[in-house]
């Protein structure tokens, strides 16, 4: 018997062009997928620039219908039409209804985030105590200055209870706000125990400033104490 010639089938004479993902070109916005990053490449080899426009709307649409955004907010078709030309490179020339985006904006870098360093003096206060206590120093008025040392002890307080569940003495929490300001914040401890004022219950906080009536006839008990004790 004859032996024919061995000869490759069809499937097998003409090669197949494979590529991988990781050979590809980056897609420039995942949420559209490299289907619209070749269709929107394609824009730019139009030549009529009123079809060129056309195909534009078109496949904004249809960069749409693959990223919904609930409620689509006012700059929604705006964002849309900024990614679209960032695909193109910025090439794309159409009668587009927003504004070319400038592209220094879009290559520039942002500014370094300042970090802090070093650890805070008291880490169960955290560090925006001491940013807070940085800017009650800056205040020039006395009494507001008092307010805000008050303000910030009674925070102080209400973290370490967040933390523990034991109660922190009044006195603590002083020096802790005299240590985080250097000795320039200060308040009086036997005011602050007369009148309550590092206390956590609006109600049980005694105003230091007496009302129309206390003015006009005397003083309640806790304000008598309190000058009592500053007599001694």
């Amino acid at each position: 018997m004859e032996r024919r010639p061995y000869t490759q089938s069809r499937t097998q004479q003409v090669p197949h062009s494979f590529k991988y993902s990781n050979e590809l070109e980056n897609v420039s916005f995942r949420e559209y997928g490299r289907n619209i990053q070749n269709m929107a490449r394609h824009l730019l080899t139009i030549e009529d620039r009123e079809r060129r426009t056309k195909m534009a709307i078109t496949l904004v649409e249809l960069m749409k219908q693959l990223n919904p955004v609930t409620g689509e907010p006012n700059d929604y078709y705006q964002k849309l039409w900024d990614h679209l030309h960032v695909i193109t490179g910025m090439k794309l020339d159409v009668d587009s209804p927003f504004p070319k985006p400038d592209s220094e904006v879009l290559v520039k870098k942002p500014k370094p985030v300042p970090y802090l360093t070093g650890e805070a003096k008291f880490r169960h206060y955290g560090r925006n105590i001491e940013e807070l206590v940085r800017q009650a120093i800056e205040i020039k008025d006395e009494e507001e200055k008092e307010q805000a040392s008050i303000y910030l002890c009674r925070l102080m307080k209400l973290f370490v209870l967040t933390n523990s569940k034991d109660m922190v003495e009044d006195n603590v929490v002083l020096e802790s706000l005299r240590k985080l300001s250097d000795g320039l914040l200060k308040l009086d401890p036997e005011k602050v125990a007369a009148f309550n004022l590092l206390s956590l219950n609006p109600k049980e906080i005694t105003q230091a400033v007496p009302s129309n009536q206390q003015r006009s006839g005397g003083k309640n008990r806790n304000q008598r104490n309190f000058q009592q004790k500053r007599r001694r």
